[in-house]
């Protein structure tokens, strides 16, 4: 499975869709960056990168988290 089928898979899944997705990829193709965009990646960053990069993306990603739906 590609990172952007599971982008689709958490998506489509109602448990699922509020979390965070980072995508994390050795390829920069503008094309790649539209389609994870459109299918609402939270962040994206491209290989290489430092442990200080990452850590700050998953800070800021969790920040602007959504809340869990209620399950009734």
């Amino acid at each position: 499975m590609s990172g952007r089928e599971l982008l689709e898979k958490v998506r489509s899944t109602p448990s699922l869709s509020h979390l965070p997705f980072i995508m994390i990829t050795g390829e920069n193709a503008s094309d790649m960056v539209r389609h994870a965009i459109a299918g609402g990646v939270t962040d994206f960053i491209v290989k290489p990168f430092t442990g200080a990069l990452l850590e700050r993306r998953v800070k800021l990603a969790l920040q602007q988290a959504r809340p869990a739906p209620k399950v009734i």
